[in-house]
């Protein structure tokens, strides 16, 4: 089963979870103090897989990879957060390096003051490069960023996050060796779920 499969089936799986797991804390601590105040950061890693919407490749097919995030922001409500990520992905194989970097303004949303699970959008642009040391292509964009996840508190505002994102490009600017090629289409995505290490 590949990544993309894997991330479908998680991300059914960890709604599920989440959302009964959100309600359940909903209806315990109704009157409780939400754990989510002042800064946060989250760092986590997983793995991932990168695609391109392109109008001159001969493949659609993803290519997986390791890839991670770091999000720092801070608490507007118990129901939202306002932040920055930059989310990372890397392969080599063959002599080739490829790596897509993206950064993103994010608004994360919990249905619950109390429970963990949220869901998150964001925009800002991603990069895609892949070099063989000799010949440098590289697609540069705008990007969306759509995700999920659940804080899971271990020890006071400490929690393990797992998560799922996707990041989508559109219009990227395509370069050879530093040079812009005109008419050409080449969007890079990103997918990818992990488990992070969050301070609430």
């Amino acid at each position: 089963m590949g990544i993309a499969k894997r991330a479908c089936v998680a991300v059914a799986a960890l709604t599920v979870a989440a959302t009964g797991l959100a309600n359940a804390q909903e209806t315990r601590s109704d009157a409780g103090r939400s754990p989510r105040h002042g800064l946060y950061v989250s760092a986590g890693v997983g793995g991932g897989s990168v695609g391109f919407e392109c109008s001159v490749c001969l493949s659609d097919k993803r290519t997986d990879g390791a890839a991670g995030f770091l999000g720092l922001g801070g608490t507007l409500s118990p129901h939202w957060r306002l932040g920055a990520e930059a989310d990372v992905w890397g392969r080599r194989e063959g002599g080739v390096e490829r790596a897509a970097v993206a950064i993103q303004f994010v608004a994360a949303w919990y249905p619950s003051r109390t429970g963990g699970f949220f869901v998150k959008a964001g925009l800002g642009g991603l990069a895609h490069v892949e070099d063989n040391g000799l010949v440098e292509v590289s697609a540069a964009g705008g990007s969306f960023m759509l995700g999920i996840g659940c804080d899971l508190r271990i020890a006071g505002s400490l929690a393990i996050t797992p998560y799922v994102t996707s990041i989508v490009t559109s219009r990227s600017t395509v370069q050879v060796n530093n040079v812009k090629i005109p008419g050409v289409e080449v969007n890079p995505n990103l997918a990818h779920i992990g488990l992070a290490l969050s301070l609430l």
